[in-house]
């Protein structure tokens, strides 16, 4: 969806800056990712997490979406029908904060989980791939 440059300029607190988090309000509680991009708006299912000096956005990212912690927002939201999330909530929770270089640390060591991961998902792939061609297509014994 796309707003007028107008528009756009009206709605300035909305604004997305890169570096920014955005979360979702409602729905899967802790579900958010990093805003790499300008020119984006954030919409009303979504609230603004602008990381202050000394906080990675990466390492503030991957806090909020740990299960623990999206377990913590779930049992603040509110609402019956629908979960929600609001600024007062999100703002109550506590997050330890470690030196820069301690969340660069964590922020590698989580990117080297997730490749090995994902290696490990794609050598499994390979290999059913491979038993799956093996059995439809081998050839018969004609004996």
């Amino acid at each position: 969806m796309t707003v007028s440059n107008d528009k756009y300029k009206s709605l300035e607190a909305y604004h997305l800056l890169p570096g920014d988090i955005v979360l979702g309000r409602r729905g899967e509680i802790g579900r958010c990712a990093v805003v790499r991009d300008k020119g984006l708006l954030c919409g009303t299912g979504s609230m603004i997490l602008r990381p202050r000096a000394g906080v990675r956005s990466e390492y503030l990212q991957r806090v909020v979406s740990f299960p623990s912690f999206r377990q913590a927002l779930e049992r603040n939201a509110v609402g019956v029908t629908m979960k929600n999330l609001n600024a007062r909530i999100v703002g109550a929770a506590n997050i330890y904060l470690p030196s820069i270089n301690q969340q660069d640390d964590l922020i590698s060591f989580a990117k080297q989980v997730e490749k090995s991961r994902f290696g490990g998902m794609l050598h499994l792939l390979n290999s059913l791939s491979g038993i799956m061609h093996a059995s439809f297509f081998s050839v018969a014994d004609t004996d």
